[in-house]
């Protein structure tokens, strides 16, 4: 579905943005290094997380074994960030 200039961004445009820039920074990669280890352009690693894109399903898998959590999390379905992570904080999925 083709998006609006005016439309606000979805809650999973919104999760998937937030995520992927608290991930490249907890990495501590610029922007710049992230795009070359995904073989993608700076603008479009600027894209994804200033709400203005989401990656195809290639990518998004590339990224999140990359960041080492799962597709779930990078899309807001879960809070916990990989299947090995335990629960502590007794989030709910």
């Amino acid at each position: 579905m083709a998006r609006t200039k005016d439309r606000r961004p979805s809650m999973v445009q919104r999760d998937f943005s937030e995520r992927f820039k608290a991930e490249r920074k907890r990495l501590h990669y610029t922007q710049y290094e992230l795009a070359k280890i995904l073989k993608i352009s700076q603008e479009a690693v600027a894209s994804y997380e200033n709400y203005r894109a989401i990656t195809y399903a290639d990518d998004l898998v590339a990224i999140a074994l990359l960041f080492k959590v799962s597709v779930d999390y990078l899309l807001g379905v879960t809070r916990i960030r990989s299947q090995y992570e335990t629960n502590v904080a007794g989030d709910k999925e």
